[in-house]
């Protein structure tokens, strides 16, 4: 009886065990996927201005790995510039990062001005808008504001794991194996 019952206790013993590194398993696996996203990126929209030309950066921004770029809607009302961007998706992948965005509008009327950006945010799930002031002082343009360019720095570690500034990479062989 007692061969039994050592039996039994090694058999609820190993169960026990067995159950033990099963839920340290799933604890890792479940925390391994938050913890194997991307760090949080920090929006930051912020503008500067040369003769005329009136940048507007959103720095942080959080989409997806495998973007195709950007598309900017830039319009003004009065004293308004409404800038929307919008992510280009033709084959996403199954992972978001952080980036520099930037959008140049030449030849604004000299003027006082509020910028409402607005992006759709993944880590709200919802669209997002920034407003802030600016004034473009008279550099002779004619005022006929017009979308001229826009950029995107990819993604990058907005840790700055490496010592300094956020380092930027292309990611091109993460992209490659997600796109198929």
């Amino acid at each position: 009886m007692e061969g039994n019952s050592a039996s039994t206790r090694t058999i609820s013993s190993g169960l026990a065990s067995a159950a033990a590194r099963l839920a340290i398993i799933a604890a890792f696996v479940l925390a391994g996927s938050s913890a194997a996203a991307w760090p949080p990126c920090d929006d930051f929209v912020w503008a500067e201005v040369e003769n005329g030309t009136v940048t507007v950066h959103h720095d942080g921004a959080f989409y997806n790995c495998c973007t195709d770029g950007f598309d900017y809607e830039v319009s003004l009302a009065g004293a308004v510039i409404r800038i929307t961007e919008t992510e280009i998706l033709t084959n996403p992948c199954y992972c978001l990062c952080c980036m520099d965005n930037f959008v140049d509008i030449d030849d604004v009327a000299p003027g006082e001005y509020t910028i409402v950006f607005a992006w759709y945010d993944y880590e709200t799930d919802a669209w997002v808008e920034w407003s802030l002031g600016i004034v473009v002082p008279d550099a002779g343009q004619s005022g006929g504001a017009a979308l001229a360019s826009s950029g995107t720095s990819g993604c990058y570690d907005p840790t700055g794991a490496s010592g300094g500034e956020a380092e930027r990479a292309t990611w091109g062989s993460v992209k490659a194996r997600y796109h198929d």
